[in-house]
């Protein structure tokens, strides 16, 4: 066969993998080939385009992707299947068939710390190999996996830090061995959680599921048993164990059929409601709003009347909030919680901030998290979204926060203040934006430019104290301080009193 020739035949296969579910015959398929030869003449090309309609080559029909465990067949698996968002961490170590990690990259003496010891490995007679909390032990996953041609090692273990996205289920004894078949209450569960990788354990009894995500509040462990009695073969009843910070997760690669081969980010909203209600969060993030700001000293006591204030914050939908606050840019809409690049950057992987009707949370390495009230805190800069927790708002700052979700248009009754409350600036009150050409509830230059000429409009009275997202140019170009702290603002409200129109021009203060 001449190279003209295989050249053509090439172009042909090409062409009848791309149309082959459209049964073209040889005029057709002649027609779909790109890249023919010249060479080649029309007659020899239909000629081989019918010797290959003989004999076609093998084309594989592309399945639509699963959408629920229903399609997932426990009892086959696909061995050597790892999912790319874990082999790309480097948290991986093997293991000896008895689950306990194991280094065999490292010496014995290595100076790896010794818990039992209160030292370190190259001081006590502990082996420095065995020690998974200690960095230098763990290795990428395709270095790691080549230490497997020892057959005295079983397998791989990937080492789940507190800095990881992910959240590792498994499922002990929910698995027959000799049947594949699995408890149809670990089922359920799954399929509240979402769609995700799965494998099945070492020893056929168990089955285990990753996830994008976190546990609610600063839960790391959550366990329960899902029956009372053993499932098929086994001798223990099936349970839950969900791990979110630092674990040993046993991957053993070996693949469930029907479930992806990608870790998705799990339904937060519903999942937390799950493990809340099996008892594993002792003071809810997810408990009413009334529980965690009845001890504030904001005053949010019911008796003074801010019942209506509280029901009307629960019935906000925190990705309009997040839309409005937060959100730089909708990475994935397609669920029921939503991820997106957030506002402070958007080095950090796509799905790592996500967000559903109830909370905001980064399942990144900055792990922050929190309701409309922490997102517009946010927002203002009046709070760094590193330290924002779900609750943590109190006092004015509550209500500062929930002043700025007015501003921004919902539908939140009218505060309870008493006469003499003076924690909400008198500058909430004016109209901010027909002061300046910004945003000045985004921007600091805007609401310090916004505030100096609506107090010389006489829009706001003189001594009224400025708003603390005003604050920041002062003591950003004065004070050379990007993050205030309670004194500093004090230094910068002093100065705000005495500055006019004139010392800032719109980018900076001018003094």
């Amino acid at each position: 066969m001449t190279d003209a020739t295989e050249e053509a035949r090439e172009a042909l296969e090409a062409a009848y993998v791309e149309h082959a579910d459209t049964d073209p015959n040889k005029y057709e398929l002649f027609a779909h080939a790109d890249g023919l030869p010249d060479e080649i003449a029309a007659e020899e090309a239909v000629s081989l385009a019918s010797d290959l309609l003989a004999d076609p080559p093998t084309v594989e029909t592309a399945k639509s992707a699963p959408e629920t465990w229903e399609e997932a067949d426990f009892a086959e698996t696909t061995p050597r299947v790892y999912p790319d968002e874990m082999t790309e961490h480097g948290g991986w170590m093997t293991h000896k068939g008895n689950k306990l990690p194991y280094a065999p990259w490292t010496d014995h003496d290595a100076p790896a710390p010794c818990s039992e010891h209160d030292t370190t490995a190259d001081e006590c007679d502990c082996s420095a190999r065995f020690k998974w909390g200690w960095e230098p032990n763990r290795r990428p996953f395709e270095k790691a996996r080549l230490a497997l041609d020892d057959e005295r090692l079983d397998g791989l273990v990937f080492i789940q830090t507190e800095d990881d996205p992910f959240v590792f289920i498994d499922g002990d004894d929910v698995r027959d061995p000799e049947t594949g078949e699995v408890h149809p209450a670990f089922v359920a569960h799954l399929e509240h959680f979402g769609l995700t990788y799965a494998d099945v354990s070492t020893s056929g009894t168990g089955v285990h599921a990753v996830y994008r995500g976190d546990l609610p509040a600063d839960e790391t462990v959550a366990t329960w048993e899902i029956d009372t009695e053993p499932w098929g073969t086994n001798d223990e009843p099936p349970a839950i164990e969900i791990y979110s910070g630092k674990h040993v997760n046993v991957t053993t690669g070996d693949h469930v059929a029907g479930t992806p081969e990608h870790v998705a980010v799990w339904d937060a909203q519903t999942a937390h409601h799950i493990v809340e209600a099996n008892g594993c969060v002792d003071n809810s993030a997810r408990q009413s709003l009334q529980q965690r700001y009845d001890d504030t000293d904001g005053g949010l006591d019911t008796d003074d009347g801010v019942t209506d204030q509280i029901r009307a914050l629960n019935r906000l939908d925190a990705r309009k909030v997040a839309e409005r606050t937060i959100v730089s840019e909708w990475t994935d809409t397609s669920g029921k919680l939503d991820a997106f690049y957030p506002t402070w950057g958007t080095g950090a992987p796509g799905t790592a901030n996500i967000v559903d009707r109830e909370m905001w949370v980064d399942t990144g390495k900055e792990d922050g998290h929190g309701g409309p009230i922490e997102m517009a805190l946010i927002d203002m800069n009046e709070l760094d979204h590193t330290d924002a927790e779900f609750g943590c708002a109190s006092g004015s700052d509550f209500w500062t926060g929930y002043e700025h979700l007015r501003d921004l248009g919902f539908n939140l009754p009218e505060p309870p203040y008493e006469e003499e409350d003076d924690t909400a600036s008198d500058y909430y009150e004016a109209d901010l934006s027909a002061h300046t050409d910004g945003d000045p509830w985004s921007d600091p230059d805007a609401m310090l430019e916004a505030c100096l000429s609506a107090r010389e409009a006489g829009a706001v009275p003189s001594a009224a104290e400025p708003p603390a997202l005003a604050l920041l140019p002062i003591t950003r170009d004065l004070l050379g301080v990007e993050t205030p702290s309670a004194a500093t603002k004090e230094e910068a409200a002093e100065v705000f009193r005495e500055m006019d129109a004139g010392d800032h021009d719109g980018e900076k203060v001018v003094l």
